[in-house]
Parts: structure tokens; sequence; C-alpha cells
């Protein structure tokens, strides 16, 4: 799933520990955006590439028994 503004979302049918990671190309981690327990239900998380390199981004968001994986796309300003 490709998200140019950075918009992550996922559903939870539980409250679960959720980590949100950001990571290049190369498959470093630039940003955690979330790293703790989270209540069932819809959520929405943006990152802000503001100040990486324009370019492609991955995003895992990991839970028990859950992963979603996408891409952010930061434009060349």
């Amino acid at each position: 799933m490709s998200s140019p503004d950075g918009l992550i979302e996922f559903t939870l049918q539980d409250s679960s520990h959720v980590r949100i990671e950001v990571l290049d190309v190369g498959g470093h981690m630039v940003a955690t955006l979330a790293d703790g327990v989270v209540a069932a239900g819809m959520h929405h998380y943006r990152w802000d590439g503001r100040g990486f390199p324009s370019g492609i981004y991955f995003y895992n968001v990991r839970g028990p028994g859950f992963l979603k994986s996408g891409k952010i796309e930061v434009p060349a300003l």
C-alpha cells in the first residue's frame, strides 16, 4: 500500500502492543511512530518526512499476530 502523504492507517480487534517503524530503502530505521499498547479500533498515524531526503520509505506496523507494511513517498522540494 502506498501513502504519498505519510498517512498510516490500521485497525485492531483488541488492545495490543504495537510498534510502527519507518525505514529507508536500505532497511535502516529512520523513525519510530509508536511503541506501546494501543486500544482496539481504527488508528491513524502520520509520518512527516520533512527533513529527510526525497524518495521512497517503508513502514511496518507490528503487533501480536499482526503485520502491515507499505510505502511512503517523500517528494522532492
